[in-house]
């Protein structure tokens, strides 16, 4: 009877601890996949920022008029190319 029992368990234990298994395996890989896509966006919005502040330093480094040598060195020290 004992034998009986633990052998009705285990057919019945086994397949559902293989799906139990694959859901934590599929939830693991979301999670992953959620924070590879989190990362991406932080990184294309730090190259976008970076891309913007660039070009608003050049815009302002060309419009420096020429004979202001003071406001042309700052502009100069401020925005590395």
């Amino acid at each position: 009877m004992l034998v009986t029992s633990i052998a009705a368990g285990s057919c019945w234990g086994c397949p559902q601890y293989g799906v139990y298994s694959q859901r934590l395996e599929g939830e693991a890989e979301l999670a992953k996949a959620n924070y590879s896509k989190q990362v991406a966006v932080q990184e294309a919005n730090a190259k976008r920022d970076s891309a913007t502040l660039l070009a608003t330093c050049r815009i302002a480094h060309l419009a420096a008029p020429s004979e202001n040598r003071h406001a042309h060195a700052l502009l100069t020290l401020r925005c590395t190319y």
